[in-house]
């Protein structure tokens, strides 16, 4: 392929004589060498050109010369090619994350006794996690961490990474933490839970949780439905109760914890068929939180997380 008689508009380094040819052949560039390209790009490389040059481009009927390695930015043949450089591509994760949410406990690696503070998690991958927390916890902070799932606990030493800043007051502080020690019992749970649940959209982790609740249809009067908790998530409980509530039924549930009672409102997502039904047991329900907040999330994430 021949580009002939091309012509070109003077630019920042000079006009350029339309005159000259550039042809692209096989064996090169006429004016070019391999060694041309070395450094070229830049502003930096207008400056070595001969002051003629600079001001108004080669002679007529002759090929451009230039310093061996300098290539000057406005030259032809890298107009095209201008502009910036192309950024530097990110990083990749050395591993994927999963949308896994789980109660997540932390205290602080201090010699003296310290507090534990509790959370959720937002993200969680085999090396750290992105995590919700109520108080902000300065870069580098190393800390104990535990992760509370349905197998059980799992522990291990964590440091800060970063800290978010807190948008808004009804919700808490993202923080990500990198896993630096953990136990290979633990770092198999870990695998475990990361290939059994972050596979699964979205993934479903509940957690063991058994307490009565006491619940009424949002807006009627009459008697509380009495039961009981079998497992609960961030966003909704597993009710097993006295009587059937029809599907999307807004529901004001009282838990009836140690610490006091917790009210949260859901709606019920699913009811157990008849055919799976007990004769004169309780009946399951899937109820889904409607108005979560904040601080209820950070009371069932302390109900449910066994302490470090």
């Amino acid at each position: 392929m021949r580009w002939d008689e091309v012509g070109f508009p003077g630019t920042a380094c000079g006009p350029v004589d339309p005159v000259i040819s550039y042809r692209m052949r096989p064996l090169g560039i006429p004016g070019l060498s391999e060694s041309s390209f070395v450094d070229s790009g830049t502003a930096s490389a207008c400056n070595p050109l001969p002051e003629y040059v600079r001001t108004h481009g080669p002679a007529p009927g002759r090929r451009p010369e230039y310093p061996p390695g300098r290539v000057p930015a406005c030259h032809p043949i890298l107009l095209g090619c201008g502009g910036p450089p192309m950024p530097e591509p990110a990083p990749r994760r050395q591993h994927r994350r999963y949308p896994i949410q789980l109660p997540f406990l932390h205290q602080a690696k201090t010699p003296a006794p310290s507090k534990a503070g509790v959370g959720w998690t937002h993200n969680l991958s085999e090396g750290g996690a992105c995590v919700e927390l109520a108080e902000s916890l300065r870069p580098q902070m190393p800390l104990w961490v535990r992760l509370q799932t349905e197998e059980g606990p799992i522990d291990m030493e964590a440091q800060v990474t970063w800290a978010g800043e807190c948008a808004d007051p009804k919700s808490g502080i993202l923080h990500g933490v990198t896993f630096t020690q953990i136990t290979p019992d633990h770092l198999s749970a870990l695998r475990n839970l990361l290939l059994s649940k972050g596979l699964i959209r979205p993934p479903k982790v509940r957690l063991p949780f058994d307490v009565p609740v006491t619940c009424r249809p949002k807006g009627r009067d009459g008697p509380p439905i009495q039961g009981r908790t079998r497992d609960a998530s961030r966003g909704g409980l597993l009710l097993r109760l006295s009587e059937v509530v029809p599907p999307e039924t807004i529901m004001e549930v009282t838990v009836h914890t140690s610490p006091g009672p917790l009210k949260v409102e859901g709606a019920v997502a699913w009811v157990a068929p008849p055919e799976s039904r007990a004769p004169g047991g309780p009946i399951r329900h899937g109820l889904r939180f409607t108005r979560p907040t904040w601080s209820t999330s950070l009371a069932f994430g302390s109900l449910l997380v066994e302490s470090l």
